[in-house]
């Protein structure tokens, strides 16, 4: 180990305790996580028999121990010491995570990789070479994702430049009047909408945003308890504006949708984003465990094969009516490519060509890509 016991954080009353050999880590329901690190063994301390107790897996997520040197050490299964900055542990605890491919990646029950989920980009390697080191500052990180088909304009005269969806700025919304606690910052987070009792309240973690829960009471007598929330509860975090709803998702994504079709969504139903390989794909709508709807196509009545949806200012994020068009799908394709196509052959040659007269061949397809739109610019 590179730290030792002097340096844990007690979270929790018997936090730091040795029971047995083993150290007593965070707090889940009826005991604690205890972790034997020269064992390489987790097992579970009950308060009840105060005994130690044999676990076929990570009950409750993951356990860990938060240290006072600004990193926090994680447990993964099977037992692995994953070492991460503090200010992102409470953002990945909510989750169960586990080593995959061989033991060299980290990844959740969703399958979401660890690095991509937290910073939003894609882990090219560590630079002390310990895989496990997980803290920013260890990190070499790719760039950003650039390749989201986010549609055309309505009149089709022009090709919209392919975007990915941002994460919006932390701030009240302008316009917004209200005389109650809604739409307000308190220190760096922002209040959103009241669901029973407590308010939901959102900040921005780095590069990634950060959702809480909070009670009114607290909020209103100046001492607000602010409570991690990996998932929402009740219902989506929201704040009406001007007849348009901001909608705001767990990964930060911010919808915009007409207060009249928001009003008049399904009951028990739920919007998420739908990413395909770490990508972001469509807004859908989540009638049941079954029925998966893509939302634009559902407010503009239109079935999985009528057309391309696309979006007037190339936002795939704003579903507002008035931004939301369906075109023929030969006319998108006409339009977008010009006839120009790139296809993979025999040989893993990569050809380009027009309404299937050849043009040339490329080794990879990024260079195949660069070649089409330069014949596109000028057709």
């Amino acid at each position: 180990m590179h730290w030792s016991r002097d340096n844990i954080v007690k979270d929790y009353e018997l936090t730091g305790k040795v029971v047995d050999g083993y150290i007593l880590a965070n707090k889940v329901r009826g005991g604690y996580y205890a972790v034997s690190f020269e064992l390489g063994v987790v097992m579970f301390y009950n308060l009840q028999s105060c005994t130690l107790e044999c676990l076929n897996s990570f009950r409750y997520g993951n356990p860990y121990l938060r240290l006072d040197t600004g990193f926090s050490i994680m447990i993964a299964y099977p037992f692995t010491e994953i070492t991460i900055d503090t200010d992102i542990l409470d953002k990945v605890i909510d989750t169960k995570w586990y080593l995959r491919k061989n033991n060299t990646r980290l990844y959740s029950i969703k399958s979401r990789e660890f690095v991509t989920y937290i910073y939003g980009v894609r882990g090219r390697g560590h630079k002390n070479g310990d895989i496990f080191d997980f803290r920013k500052e260890n990190l070499i990180l790719s760039k950003p994702f650039s390749t989201l088909t986010s549609g055309i304009p309505a009149d089709i005269a022009s090709i919209e430049l392919r975007q990915t969806p941002s994460l919006p700025l932390v701030c009240p919304l302008e316009g917004y009047s209200t005389d109650g606690i809604e739409n307000t910052m308190y220190d760096s987070k922002h209040i959103l909408n009241k669901i029973g009792s407590w308010y939901y309240a959102r900040e921005m973690v780095g590069a990634s945003i950060v959702y809480y829960k909070v009670t009114e009471v607290s909020l209103k007598s100046g001492s607000p308890v602010f409570e991690v929330c990996g998932r929402f509860t009740g219902g989506v975090p929201y704040l009406i504006s001007n007849g348009v709803v901001h909608l705001y998702m767990i990964n930060g994504y911010e919808v915009l949708l007409d207060e009249s079709d928001f009003l008049t969504l399904p009951p028990n139903s739920f919007i998420r984003a739908e990413h395909n390989n770490f990508k972001f794909k469509s807004i859908q709508l989540v009638l049941d465990k079954r029925t998966f709807l893509v939302l634009g196509r559902y407010l503009l009545g239109v079935g999985g094969t009528d057309g391309i949806l696309a979006y007037r200012n190339g936002n795939p994020l704003d579903l507002r009516r008035a931004n939301l068009v369906c075109v023929d799908a030969g006319v998108y394709r006409r339009r977008h490519t010009k006839g120009i196509t790139v296809n993979l052959i025999k040989g893993g040659i990569y050809r380009v060509s027009q309404m299937g007269k050849y043009l040339c061949s490329c080794r990879t397809k990024a260079e195949a890509d660069v070649i089409a739109e330069r014949y596109r610019a000028t057709v």
